[in-house]
Order: C-alpha cells, then sequence, then structure tokens
C-alpha cells in the first residue's frame, strides 16, 4: 500500500486560498457592520376615522422606495415598522443585529411637543411620553440624527438636541400630511444618493417651495392649526457640539458621535504645504543641514520624495531661512503652469524672466532682451538673469522650482530647460556675476526618465534629498501635538495600516483627535468607500481609470507579478503609491493594499 504524500507546493497554494477567503470575509464582514442602518418607525390612529392619516402609509412607502437604490448598492439597511409599538421600537434598538448600527430614526405620525402617538398590540393607540423616549435615544451612540415628522414636535427635538442627538428634524405645529410626505420622500432621495445631511434637507424644502405656494406659508399647515403662520413649519436643528453632521453623507457609514471641544477648534487640517508657523510641522534631521547648506556659495539643493511627503513644506523653510539670512527668493510652482506654457521653452523662460522681476521687485523687461533674433532662447534668459537681474539685485539669489517634474512629460523642453539649469549651476562655482545664484529643486519623479543627457543635468549634482517615511519617534510627538498620547503597540498598528507616510499620518491624527475617536475605530472605517481616507483614495482611483497603464501596472504589484512597465511604476512610485525600485517594487502600505484589491 503506497501513501501520497502532499507535496510543499500543494501546502503552499492551500494556505495563499485559504488567506485569500479569510481576507474577502474580513472586508465583507467590515463592510456590513460599517452600513448605516435607517429604522422607520409609523403609528396611525386606526380607531378613530377622523384621525386617521391617510398619506401615511404612502410616506412609508415613498421613504423605503427612495432608500431602495442605496440598499440594493450595500450602502444601507432599511428596517421598519408600519404599525409600531413602544416595546418594538426598544426592541429593534436593543436587538444584537441592530444595536450600534441604528443611524437614522424617522417617525411618522400624531404626537406633539411632549409624546408620539404609537400604537399597542391590538392595534389601539398608546402614548410615548418624551422624556423616557429622549433619554433612551439620546444614549443610542450610533444615532446620529432623528426625523419626528408628526405635529409640533420642535419641544422634543430642543430636548434630543440638549440631550446629546446631533440633529433633529421636527414641526412647529400641525402640518399638511400631502406636503410631510413629499417632503420626507425628497429628502431621503437625496440621502440615499449620497448628498450630505445640510444639502440633503435645503433640497427637500427647495422641492416643497417649487411645487407649493410658498407665498402662502398657510397652505403648508393644516386646516385647525393656529397662530401665525410666517415661516416654513419643518425645522432642522443642528447641535453646536456636534456641528460635524451637516456633512453626514450615507458613504460615511457609521461614526461615533463627534463632539467638538475646544482643543479641537485649534488642530490643523491637513491640507497642502504646511504653514510655516504651524505647530504641526514635523522638523527632521535634514532640515537642519539644508539650512546649512543653503548658505554655502552656489548651493543647489535637490529634495526628492513622492507627493505629499512634505517637499513644499520643507522648501518653503528653507527659503524662508535663507530670507531671514539677506537672500532673495524666486519662488516658482509648476502647479501653477499650462501645459502650453509648460511646452514651449521660449514662453517658458520669458515668464521666468518676467516672475524674477516681481519676485526681486525690479522693472520688467523681458522684451528688450529677448528682442535680438541673434540670440538663442536660452542665452536671452541667462543674459536676463546676468546682465540685468544680478546687477539689480545686489544679495544672493535662490530660485525655488517646486514640482519641477511637472516639466517631465514634454521631453524636449524639459531637457533644454535642466540643461541651463546646469549650466547655471556651473557657471556659480566659476563666474563672479554667477557667483550669488543658488538653487533649490523639488520632484518626485526620477529624472532619467525624461532628461536625455544626464551630463546636461541638475539632478546628479549639489546636495541629494530624500524625505522618508515619518518614523515611530516623528509619530508620537506629532501625535502629542493633536493632543493625543499614544502607546508604541499604538503607533506601531497605525504605521501597520498607512505606513509612515506624513500626509496620512497627518489626515488620520487630525481626524482621531477632533473627531475624538479611539484608535480602534479610526482603522475600522479607513479603507471603507466613505471613510476619513475617501477623498484622497478617491482621487487616487480617479487617477488610476483614466490612465490605464498605470492601473495593470498596480494590478501586477497587487498580485506580486513582473512588470516590464517601468515609466508607469515610476509614475506610481511617484504619487506614492508604491515603494522600491524595479523589479522589486511593491504597495505603498495596507490602506492602499486593501482599497485598490476592491477597486481595480
Amino acid at each position: 500500500m503506497h501513501l501520497s504524500v502532499t507535496q510543499p507546493c500543494d501546502f503552499q497554494f492551500i494556505t495563499k486560498i485559504f488567506n485569500i477567503c479569510f481576507l474577502f470575509i474580513l472586508v465583507l464582514y467590515s463592510q456590513t457592520m460599517n452600513k448605516p442602518i435607517f429604522f422607520l418607525a409609523f403609528a396611525n390612529d386606526r380607531q378613530d376615522n377622523t384621525r386617521y392619516l391617510r398619506n401615511l402609509p404612502k410616506e412609508l412607502d415613498e421613504i423605503r422606495k427612495a432608500l431602495s437604490k442605496a440598499e440594493l448598492q450595500g450602502k444601507c439597511e432599511v428596517i421598519f415598522e408600519a404599525n409600531t409599538t413602544i416595546n418594538e421600537i426598544l426592541n429593534i434598538f436593543q436587538d444584537s443585529r441592530y444595536k450600534d448600527r441604528i443611524a437614522v430614526f424617522h417617525f411618522g405620525g400624531h404626537a406633539d411637543g411632549y409624546q408620539l402617538l404609537l400604537e399597542d398590540a391590538n392595534g389601539n393607540p398608546s402614548i410615548a411620553n418624551g422624556a423616557g423616549l429622549v433619554s433612551f435615544l439620546a444614549r443610542r451612540n450610533s444615532l446620529q440624527f432623528v426625523f419626528l415628522n408628526g405635529c409640533a414636535t420642535e419641544q422634543q427635538a430642543k430636548e434630543l438636541i440638549a440631550g446629546g442627538i446631533p440633529a433633529v428634524i421636527s414641526t412647529s405645529s400641525v402640518i399638511n400630511d400631502e406636503i410631510a410626505t413629499n417632503l420626507a420622500s425628497r429628502f431621503y432621495n437625496a440621502l440615499a444618493n449620497e448628498n450630505e445631511l445640510q444639502s440633503a434637507w435645503q433640497d427637500a424644502i427647495d422641492n416643497i417651495k417649487i411645487v407649493h405656494d410658498t407665498n402662502n406659508i398657510r397652505g403648508l399647515y393644516r386646516k385647525e392649526a393656529v397662530g401665525a403662520f410666517s415661516s416654513f413649519p419643518w425645522d432642522l436643528s443642528i447641535s453646536e457640539e456636534y456641528d460635524y453632521i451637516t456633512n453626514w453623507n450615507i458613504n460615511k457609514g457609521l461614526v461615533p458621535k463627534i463632539k467638538k471641544t475646544q482643543m479641537s477648534l485649534n488642530i490643523e487640517e491637513p491640507k497642502g504645504a504646511v504653514p510655516l508657523t504651524s505647530m504641526f510641522y514635523v522638523e527632521r534631521e535634514v532640515d537642519e543641514r539644508c539650512k546649512t547648506q543653503i548658505l554655502q556659495a552656489h548651493a543647489l539643493i535637490r529634495i526628492k520624495a513622492p507627493r505629499q511627503y512634505g517637499k513644499t513644506s520643507i522648501s518653503q523653510r528653507i527659503a524662508k531661512y535663507a530670507s531671514d539670512n539677506h537672500h532673495k527668493i524666486i519662488d516658482i510652482n509648476f502647479q501653477e503652469f499650462s501645459a502650453q506654457e509648460m511646452s514651449d521653452l521660449e514662453t517658458l523662460l520669458a515668464f521666468i524672466c518676467g516672475f524674477a522681476s516681481d519676485c526681486l521687485d525690479v522693472p520688467e523687461k523681458v522684451d528688450e532682451y529677448f528682442a535680438p533674433k541673434f540670440r538663442t532662447t536660452k542665452m536671452k534668459c541667462s543674459l536676463y538673469f546676468e546682465r540685468y537681474l544680478f546687477k539689480e539685485c545686489k544679495e544672493n539669489i535662490v530660485l525655488v522650482l517646486d514640482e519641477a517634474d511637472r516639466l517631465f512629460q514634454f521631453t524636449q523642453v524639459s531637457s533644454e530647460f535642466f540643461g541651463l539649469l546646469r549650466a547655471w549651476h556651473e557657471d556659480s562655482k566659476i563666474k563672479a556675476d554667477w557667483a550669488k545664484f543658488k538653487m533649490i529643486i523639488t520632484y518626485s519623479t526620477e529624472a532619467q526618465y525624461a532628461i536625455t543627457d544626464l551630463n546636461q543635468s541638475p539632478f546628479n549634482v549639489g546636495m541629494q534629498v530624500n524625505l522618508l517615511d515619518f518614523n515611530q519617534t516623528e509619530i508620537t510627538g506629532l501625535a502629542q501635538k493633536h493632543g493625543l498620547s499614544f502607546s508604541s503597540q499604538e503607533v506601531s498598528q497605525l504605521m501597520d495600516m498607512v505606513g509612515g507616510h506624513p500626509f496620512l499620518i497627518r489626515k488620520a491624527l487630525y481626524e482621531i483627535a477632533i473627531h475624538q475617536l479611539s484608535l480602534a475605530d479610526f482603522l475600522k472605517n479607513s479603507t471603507q468607500d466613505g471613510g476619513y481616507f475617501a477623498d484622497h483614495l478617491n482621487n487616487h482611483l480617479q487617477y488610476l481609470q483614466k490612465n490605464p497603464d498605470k492601473s495593470d501596472a498596480l494590478k501586477s504589484i497587487l498580485k506580486q507579478e513582473p512588470t516590464q512597465s517601468h515609466l508607469s511604476c515610476e509614475a506610481l512610485r511617484a504619487i506614492g503609491l508604491i515603494k522600491g525600485t524595479a523589479p522589486n517594487y511593491q504597495i505603498s502600505n495596507r490602506l492602499y493594499e486593501e482599497y485598490f484589491r476592491r477597486k481595480i
């Protein structure tokens, strides 16, 4: 009898399949648990025919239809009770399947400022007193807002807001049932289509104003309403402590109630370059070396890093240090140039000369120097600096070129332009007129892919600065600036998700601090479509969708397959999606890996 022995490769294959299945189940579970639940509770007076609200079944049906598309797309869940009892409301909120997952509670039916009219098990009217209901709802941690679409519910709304519900929609008097149905239907339709809460509510109001004659506000109320009718009877109340709710939408899923504190008002949102006066700038060891270097003769500092790694922030600080030490700064950001301006060498150099004149506070004379036809374009530009700007400006001059690799796509112009910069750098060493000239260049892409003659490139001379990921010490210090006391284990957990990517770290700390989240709650939400990194991830996704070659290269890297498209990989490395060099590219962090495995 012969026994077959399973080969090691078979075991490895089974293990790989198991890991993929486990990851799929984990992602599916995470997505399910993050879906917001809309709880629709309706009750009518079925005993008194004069009080029966004939539009109420239609309101339930219209709201369910409005939310059905979003529910089918997996963005939310909807549960409803057409003839709600007090016990059913309590049971649903306490049910382990729904507990801490209900984001929206909608009530439709009879009400007033102190109670809701529900039903009992036999269909008879049953009163739910507001005091107890307010207390119960206020303690539901996941509940983002309440819609009390009954008559004269504003007093209950005030108590719910005071009790900690971020937003409540209520009414000031007895209301027209048909209009109540139309308003609710339009509101939930907007929410289902990913509109933010405040915008969805305004759309609903505008819809009523379009359809009905709101010059006659009286028509929005029931006939038996008494009092003044000078205002719209529905109102969206927002808690001052939880004003984040105005921006909530269905894609954000379940988020803890986010209480605004005085500290959170002082926390700076990470957007673009870190301001020079910001306390949230992380000064690295290389900062001091750059400041020392820029004061040296014929200095050239090249700062290379993926986008959103802080190139502009450090270059601006080096330039500020130079300015404080009697240097004049010509600060040019190639993000501000159009393709047309970068595709023609003479246009580009003439613009730089004119802009340099403004920066140095001297009259612009570009036409005079660019007019002679016997000079090449590069010669005209060089003479403009040498014979005019340097003569007018007595101080040292630092030319700052931010995002310089935007020129790389225009290969002919790029080679000529950067060849000129290399010549200027060499001239600064040997020509007295050029001795005052220095440069700072920031870029993300390897120059070898865009410059034809590396011997005429400024990217292999001067001081090379590579901005790296934040390390654990830097992250710990930055967390403290956000008022967070992270343990080393928590820092490791955050780095496990986003690595040391400077923008992602700052974004994470900002969201955790301003929303007062636990790290676990933040990480649970981080890879979701409506999560805290949604805008950042969506920007990358749109880039990949517009550039199929880059998307294919990333797919190969995610599958750990070799790719021959080095230009595509270099573009992915430049925007921070991957790390490494050919052929050993790898995805930058777990956030990107989990998100893009689902999306591409």
